[in-house]
């Protein structure tokens, strides 16, 4: 036991004889059962007795607490999941009577205090059967018992027993989870779900946790945690708290830096950072170009993050001469949010000769693949080149072609400078691909130029592709809600196929109201989503210390049929305010 913890944590506990043969061997045929030894235990332990009954009063403040297993257990387990809160530090012994655990107090405990006593999921007996839920006893030295519950779900682990849920008194702002114990520890059952009952009114801060050294202090890098989007306060208006979410995840905590930069040529630039970066820094005002040897700084015309490696920032520039310079970061930060130091902001470069851009670009990827024969009608055709391109040299230089050989009208939208998409636009508005549809993609590749003017090649590049049947498809609908009036963000909702296939749909909504996953394929789905309070476009887990709160995120309760032409209507996204 720890001194400091809440909890006890014991890591370290011839004819005749013919026929005789055949008879027997007739009979053992015709007795159908287990093999010897019985069925196979799979039965999970439970407890089946207390003292003091669960929710007694007026407790002995010298009481000697029993609790009783269904059968025999693997005592290690036991102790290695018994939390006792408030914690009663080393004042502690453990003994086991058979099935029986015997708990001592070496003084006594407190008055007029509820006490919780839990044994984790973690708890199994002897043939590795383990608990399906935590079991928690509470009781009272005083005439009342608190009556506080904080409760609700981990999402997106593959073991929910593996995770921790602690509790925190709130007593200030930067509760530092590196270094404070828990005053509350429960386990998640099979599906994730946690309770924490017999709470005092108190203000709580509560984190989800795979503690891998089993030690009840966060260590970041190491341990995965799940960080809630805002803290509990129960009162007596509002004892109960019932929709704590989590997403757990190991926080890379290692700090963003600056690890080179090259140079091929007079435009171009290409900024290395030793991890993926967040796209929303990735702007010209946080980037400064300065030229030591002419003192003044220079315009960057473009910047833009690598689609394909996001470790790489590539810069559109027009170096005047060779010499000295400084590349300048503002703000930059990885995607978990940690910010690249003042110290480490800035990076040199020299360069003896500069030169000239003659290298050709390259098509690095186009979307669809060639004959691909199920393209959803809103799907945007993609083309992703090596560098920054002429705009215009691309778009005059791509065409669409249907069956009847007529040219599609369409709408090119540049994610950035070396990325297009395409998609149908008719009348000012997106009109989608026709079902069943032959289509046939060209761009000529001898006419399409990079900023610098070279060609991306000499010949006519063509692919083609075919719409999915329409009358296979259909749609999931409803409106999405929030309860609390100081919501922000806007909302990014994705459909996933569980049972039928593997497809996944992601739409943004930017505001409240109604929502519709169109051109859906049969199956199975469910559905989430998130608040985008930061507007980074993906969602955000917060930080535990300097506590940064996690994004709110919903879950549709139920998995939602999809049956072709067939629209799935009313399910309403909610996202709660408990």
């Amino acid at each position: 036991m720890n001194g400091n913890s809440v909890g006890y944590d014991i890591s370290k506990s011839g004819l005749i004889i013919l026929l005789f043969t055949t008879t027997i061997l007739a009979i053992s045929c015709a007795n159908v059962g287990f093999p010897p030894g019985g069925p196979v235990d799979r039965t999970p332990p439970t407890i089946v007795d207390t003292f003091p009954f669960p929710a007694s009063l007026k407790v002995d403040r010298n009481v000697t607490v029993s609790i009783t297993f269904s059968e025999r257990v693997d005592r290690r387990s036991v102790e290695e999941t018994l939390f006792i809160a408030p914690n009663p530090g080393k004042n502690l012994r453990l003994k086991w009577k058979g099935k029986r655990l015997v708990i001592c107090f070496t003084k006594p405990l407190r008055p007029d205090q509820t006490y919780v006593i839990t044994i984790g999921t973690s708890t199994r007996d002897l043939r590795g059967n383990h608990m399906k839920e935590s079991f928690s006893l509470a009781f009272s030295t005083g005439d009342h018992l608190d009556r506080g519950v904080i409760s609700g779900r981990v999402y997106g682990v593959t073991n929910p027993q593996e995770v921790s849920i602690w509790g925190y008194f709130l007593e200030q702002d930067e509760l530092d989870p590196r270094k404070i114990f828990p005053d509350y520890v429960t386990q998640c059952d099979l599906k994730g779900r946690f309770q924490f009952s017999n709470l005092a009114l108190r203000n709580y801060r509560i984190f989800a946790i795979i503690d891998r050294d089993k030690n009840l202090l966060y260590t970041p890098g190491y341990d995965a945690i799940g960080v809630p989007s805002k803290d509990v306060s129960l009162s007596p208006s509002k004892p109960q708290s019932k929709e704590c979410l989590f997403r757990v995840a190991v926080h890379d905590t290692t700090k963003l830096s600056l690890l080179g930069i090259s140079v091929p040529d007079r435009r171009h630039l290409e900024l290395r950072c030793n991890k993926p970066v967040d796209a929303v820094d990735v702007v010209r005002e946080n980037f400064t170009l300065y030229s030591d040897s002419l003192q003044r700084s220079l315009p960057i015309q473009a910047v833009y993050l690598d689609r394909q490696n996001p470790v790489y920032i590539h810069f559109v520039v027009d170096l005047p001469c060779p010499g000295e310079y400084q590349l300048l970061v503002r703000r930059l930060r990885d995607q978990f949010g940690n910010v690249l130091p003042i110290d480490r902001a800035k990076i040199k470069f020299v360069k003896a000769t500069i030169n000239p851009d003659t290298l050709h670009p390259r098509l690095l990827s186009f979307y669809p693949p060639d004959s691909t024969r199920n393209l959803l009608p809103n799907e945007s055709l993609e083309l992703i080149f090596s560098e920054a391109m002429d705009s215009v040299s691309v778009e005059t230089n791509f065409w669409v072609l249907d069956s009847a050989n007529a040219r599609v009208a369409g709408k090119f939208e540049w994610l950035n400078p070396a990325v297009v998409q395409f998609r149908p636009w008719t009348n000012n508005k997106q009109s989608g691909w026709v079902s069943r549809m032959a289509y046939r993609v060209f761009l000529r590749a001898d006419s399409v130029c990079d900023i610098s003017g070279n060609c991306l090649g000499d010949s006519l590049l063509n692919w083609r592709f075919w719409v999915v049947n329409q009358d296979t498809l259909s749609s999931i609908s409803g409106v999405v809600k929030d309860e609390d009036p100081a919501g922000v963000g806007k909302i990014f909702l994705t459909a996933t196929q569980v049972k039928g296939g593997k497809a996944t749909t992601t739409i943004r909504l930017d505001s409240l109201g109604s929502y519709e996953f169109s051109y859906l394929l049969p199956g199975i789905y469910t559905i989430e989503g998130f608040r985008d309070a930061d507007g980074n476009g993906r969602y955000s887990l917060g930080k535990p210390y300097p506590f940064i709160p996690a994004e709110r995120f919903v879950v549709y309760p139920d998995s939602i049929a999809v049956r072709a032409r067939w629209p799935n209507e009313g399910n309403d996204i909610i996202f709660r305010n408990d």
